[in-house]
């Protein structure tokens, strides 16, 4: 493993090859200490993480020595990206009790994110994966990702990816069929009875304070039902004084399934081992027939020389303690800890700064003191005076009562004997159905919040109703009394009392679109449906179209007729296009043709331009397709070659630098300058293009080359590269996340194996 130095403003500024990480992460310390040689070690505020895993953090603190035999080294601390989480706190919007999430696992951890102002450094996985939980107040934000992924069944995971820490929230893994018990060494501690029987203690005082009793039964379940009596009960009291009856009922269970537990297993893995924080592992003793599970809580792990090895805290501590306490602000791991006056606090450590005033105080209060005490001497001696007057004044009561012991009545609970006044103690419990006793809490709050159903009381509960503005549908219900004479009272929709209203009005009234019939319509003149037009009394005439009719021909208007006359088009040949009857054409159109038959032209007709498919001789022509041929020419003698230019036409080479050679089918030429296309020269004095030539490797270096000449490269020995490679000869074994080391140089082959990649160098 090799570790990055990452700076917010520069980026990945080196890895480091030699170097000692000890970092812990989970149910506390959420830290690391990273040693290293003091030219390469990261500064305050720097991160520092292994690529690919979940172990890294920021650099908060920095130690060196100084002098003759400092060693040259520098010790690193910081918090982890779990510690980091944990120094923000998720707090509940303005108005609001509590945080509460839902959605998509991915969509909730990026609101999360961001709400903890750490998406710069922070990213959410994506995750279809539905979530819900509300949180705690003033949970710290580790401890808040991990309830809420333990309450769905998932374990909270980082990696660094992508020059982010991506968190995610995948299934917990349980290990307990999956990892052999001889791989790992363990202590165990295996439980018979833990506390099954927790009195919880909520608000109020003395009789009036809030009380819950939750019981476990041998399996570990919780109800309000006894099953463990005797020696096998043990009661512990959980006082948590700001609580009510609803939060006793919801905090007592969770406190209590805690204490449940078959034991504690501490567990060091070996190298092969490496599981999360929230995986659930197993460890068996064959020897004694004994097995414990158990969830881990925190993981260690410690690198040295590039090799890693993991150990682990897990399950829930065994504890004999009777009495435990909550709030309402769960801490649950992270740190909240303020300094007041006379105290600072660094690093979670409190210094306290006494000065004289403070002193001066103590003083004070010390004289204070005394005085209180010899003012509490003299009051000691008036109150014996007062006893000893309230002994008297006793003895003369008793007297008195043993006088008139005929005029007391006892009751059932009281007895007089003499003038000894007994009372004998009674027991109430909660009243039942089936029994009458005292009311309880939860009872009076029912009562307080019973409904008045006086006429007076429906009345006012009826005027807290929303009044609301949006127009009813026809599943809008109306409140309903029926006339069965049992003043019962419904719901029903305004689909329904619009159906009874139909069958009032639709036999007085008609719909508002409706038609009629001829017969129902008043002074409706009728029209005869058969005989002549002219027969109509008052027919016009004529009859003029709506629109006029335009007649056209060959695009052009001739006419226009709208019914009311008679119009007349007139139409020829020259206005629809067409030629007269009697009329010629050319032998070929002007645009062209082709021409058929023979031609008999002058020999040279001047101004003649075109092409002559033939011809002996040709004083003008743009092309010539054919050239004279002159013949078997002598072996091996170069023919001309004619040519076309803009300037001089077709013309003859009158020199052997531009010549066809029969023999061989050659063309050749003396060409100076440039070949802008070929796929091969016999010779050329540079490329057309630059090439650029890079090493890369343990070296490091890059030279652009046209070919004009040789090609020298200054190169540069890269560190990092050269120091992982000398750190591992030939016959290596190294443990990667992934990422090749062939990158860094060397040949490099993976291995089987369990966990992280293994490769072997070959090379």
């Amino acid at each position: 493993m090799v570790a990055v130095v990452f700076d917010s403003a520069l980026g990945n500024v080196r890895e480091l090859a030699d170097f000692t990480l000890d970092l812990a992460f989970g149910s506390d310390e959420n830290a690391f200490s990273l040693e290293c040689d003091a030219a390469y070690a990261p500064e305050e505020g720097q991160f520092v993480f292994i690529d690919g895993t979940e172990y890294g953090g920021v650099v908060d603190e920095v130690t060196y020595e100084a002098g003759r035999e400092a060693s040259g080294a520098v010790l690193c601390k910081g918090r982890t990206w779990h510690g980091i989480l944990a120094g923000k706190r998720l707090l509940p919007d303005s108005g609001s009790g509590h945080l509460s999430v839902s959605g998509k696992a991915g969509d909730a951890l990026a609101s999360l994110i961001e709400r903890m102002g750490l998406s710069g450094l922070f990213s959410a996985a994506a995750d279809d994966t539905s979530v819900s939980y509300t949180f705690d107040r003033f949970v710290d934000g580790y401890s808040g990702l991990k309830a809420m992924a333990k309450a769905n069944g998932r374990k909270v995971a980082m990696r660094r990816k992508g020059g982010k820490v991506e968190i995610s929230l995948p299934p917990i893994v349980d290990y307990a069929n999956k990892v052999d018990s001889d791989l790992l060494d363990f202590t165990l501690t295996s439980v018979y009875r833990c506390v099954n029987h927790l009195v919880c203690a909520g608000t109020g005082e003395l009789e009036n304070r809030a009380v819950i009793h939750f019981y476990a039964d041998s399996a570990g379940n919780i109800s309000h039902t006894q099953t463990l009596f005797g020696v096998d009960e043990i009661s512990a009291l959980y006082d948590y004084s700001n609580a009510d009856e609803e939060k006793l009922e919801e905090e007592g269970r969770k406190k209590l399934q805690e204490y449940q537990t078959q034991g504690s297993v501490e567990v060091e893995a070996h190298d092969d081992i490496d599981v999360d924080v929230g995986d659930v592992i197993s460890a068996r003793d064959n020897a004694h027939g004994r097995t414990v599970s158990a969830t881990v809580a925190k993981k260690i792990v410690k690198v040295s020389r590039g090799v890693a090895t993991y150990s682990y805290e897990v399950g829930s501590e065994t504890t004999n303690k009777t009495s435990s306490s909550g709030n309402a602000e769960s801490s649950n791991g992270g740190h909240a800890y303020y300094a007041g006056s006379g105290l600072t606090l660094s690093n979670y450590t409190f210094s306290a700064d006494v000065d004289k005033a403070a002193l001066a105080a103590v003083e004070t209060k010390a004289d204070d003191a005394k005085t209180a005490a010899s003012n509490a001497s003299a009051a000691a001696g008036k109150a014996e005076t007062a006893a000893k007057a309230a002994t008297d004044a006793a003895a003369k009561n008793a007297k008195a009562i043993a006088g008139k012991q005929d005029a007391l009545t006892a009751g059932a609970n009281v007895t007089i004997d003499g003038a000894t006044i007994s009372a004998k103690d009674t027991t109430y419990t909660e009243a039942t159905t089936s029994k009458a006793g005292l009311m309880s809490a939860l009872d009076k709050k029912k009562l307080d919040n019973k409904v008045d159903d006086t006429a007076e009381g429906v009345s006012a509960s009826l005027e807290k109703l929303p009044q609301w503005s949006a127009i009813p549908t026809d599943s809008t219900q109306l409140v309903r009394r029926d006339t069965n004479g049992k003043a019962e009272y419904g719901r029903v929709t305004f689909r329904t009392v619009w159906a009874y209203i139909r069958g009032k009005a639709d036999a007085v009234y008609a719909a508002m679109s409706h038609t009629h019939s001829a017969s129902q319509v008043s002074g409706l003149a009728r029209v005869a449906t058969s005989g002549k037009y002219a027969d109509l009394a008052g027919a016009p005439s004529s009859m003029k179209n709506p629109a006029a009719l335009t007649v056209q021909a060959n695009g052009e208007t001739v006419a226009t007729y709208d019914g009311s006359s008679a119009a007349t088009a007139n139409i020829t040949p020259t206005n629809i296009g067409a030629a007269p009857s009697s009329h010629t054409h050319p032998y070929l159109p002007i645009s062209g043709g082709t021409l058929t038959g023979n031609v008999t032209a002058p020999k040279f007709v001047g101004g003649l331009q075109g092409t002559a498919d033939a011809a002996k001789t040709a004083d003008r022509a743009t092309t010539a397709s054919r050239v004279p041929d002159n013949g078997v020419g002598t072996a091996n003698v170069a023919r001309h070659v004619w040519f076309s230019d803009s300037g001089i036409e077709t013309a003859r080479v009158y020199n052997d630098a531009f010549r066809y050679n029969p023999v061989g089918n050659v063309l050749s030429c003396n060409v100076s300058g440039s070949a802008a296309t070929a796929e091969s020269a016999a010779s050329a004095a540079k490329l057309a293009k630059a090439r650029a030539v890079t090493i890369s490797g343990a070296v490091n270096g890059s030279a652009t080359w046209d070919g004009s000449g040789d090609l020298s490269i200054v190169v540069a020995g890269d560190s990092a590269a050269a120091g992982f490679l000398a750190a591992h000869p030939v016959g290596t074994y190294i443990e990667t996340n992934g990422y090749d080391p062939s990158d860094y140089g060397g040949e490099w082959s993976m291995v089987p194996s369990i966990g992280p990649y293994t490769w072997l160098r070959t090379k």
